[in-house]
């Protein structure tokens, strides 16, 4: 039996590969002639720049860049042959406020930092991460670690932040790196946000970055004007899908360097040769903590699910819990779930004892599956 084993983590508990070694050893208490391959998963958040290193080798690249709240901090990206990985959270994360939230200040330029290092190194493919961000700048930060230019009335560059955003009266490209004409940009997010409106990046992202409610309606405008200034040189991307993401820095991506943005799950699966190795496994396992009608719209395991209907291979998901609406999950492709919280525990039991229980959770799937081949070699 071949089985290919593509988890996401448990957050707060195990990491992919913890999890996909958790798997392998329950499985091979019923199979143990079992082979395997394993692929560490992740989509553009926290943990996809270790995963791509696991993956793909090459070298992790650190440099002090400008953190969010604008003091220097240190800042990774991985460097391949192939291309460059980004985790704008490295530089820009919301982790790095160190719990001073300050909304109207916080700068994407050290995610700008990372990139023009990048460039300038000589990589012509970039691949950016750009989940958990403290920023709502528009990406203007990051555009302007590039070498653009953001000036108000006066002819004067605005403020680094959000606060001037509001101000610009043009944008100066004269002196971009010039390197970036020639870079490919992909854009690693799931979420669908546009850049402003009632579920754009201010509304639906800045509370939980500390904007209060006028704060909030002022940084809606500012986007707003953002976007009517940057549409006198460039193609209107503040509807587009994630362009919201990162308090905008997916419009800015977008709009400045010319990014596509694709699902995060797949940019990791086509680099992974996802599709190849579906067709020499049997089964697929996946996972995350908590699966429910959310885990169908474009998460980890409909991502792996998506492609294995399409080789009709089927997939088996370990979870932590199991939660609303997941009749959806059996949609998109997924045969079988199977909770590892198969007893009454609260949450920092479950994690706790989370190795164990997917390790049982496993077990319990794969005599399930034994069962199923013995009555067929009867029948």
């Amino acid at each position: 039996m071949n089985i290919l084993i593509a988890s996401d983590s448990f957050k707060g508990s195990l990491n992919t590969l913890e999890v996909a070694d958790n798997i392998k050893i329950g499985i091979k208490r019923v199979f143990s002639e079992a082979k395997f391959k394993i692929i560490p998963i992740a989509d553009g958040g926290e943990g996809t720049m270790l995963v791509m290193h696991k993956l793909f080798g090459g070298d992790l690249i650190t440099i002090p860049v400008m953190g969010p709240n604008q003091d220097k901090v240190m800042a990774s990206y991985l460097m391949t042959e192939q291309f460059a990985l980004i985790e704008m959270a490295q530089a820009s994360g919301l982790h790095l406020m160190g719990g001073k939230l300050d909304i109207l200040n916080a700068t994407t330029y050290g995610t700008g930092e990372l990139i023009r290092d990048a460039v300038l190194r000589g990589s012509k493919k970039i691949i950016i991460g750009i989940g958990g961000s403290a920023t709502n700048d528009g990406g203007v930060g990051m555009a302007t670690a590039l070498g653009i230019k953001f000036l108000k009335s006066d002819n004067k560059p605005i403020e680094i932040g959000a606060s001037e955003i509001h101000s610009i009266a043009s944008i100066d490209t004269s002196e971009m790196i010039a390197e970036l004409k020639n870079t490919d940009i992909t854009i690693m997010c799931d979420v669908n946000n546009p850049l402003y409106g009632e579920h754009g990046a201010t509304y639906c992202y800045g509370k939980q970055k500390g904007g209060d409610e006028s704060v909030l309606t002022f940084l809606e405008n500012s986007l707003k004007h953002l976007s009517c200034v940057c549409t006198t040189m460039y193609p209107d991307h503040s509807q587009c899908s994630g362009s919201g993401a990162a308090g905008g820095l997916g419009f800015g991506l977008m709009t400045f360097l010319g990014g596509k943005q694709k699902s995060g799950i797949d940019v990791l699966l086509d680099l992974s040769n996802f599709n190849e190795l579906l067709s020499w496994s049997d089964i697929v396992f996946t996972g995350e903590g908590k699966i429910d009608f959310q885990s169908a719209n474009g998460k980890v395991i409909s991502g792996i699910a998506n492609r294995a209907r399409k080789q009709s291979k089927p997939v088996i998901a370990i979870v932590g819990s199991i939660g609303e609406g997941v009749e959806k999950i059996f949609d998109i492709g997924i045969t079988s779930i199977e909770s590892c919280t198969a007893y009454p525990c609260n949450i920092s039991e479950a994690i706790s004892n989370a190795a164990h229980n997917i390790q049982n959770a496993t077990e319990r799937s794969m005599r399930h599956i034994k069962l199923g081949i013995e009555i067929s070699s009867k029948i």
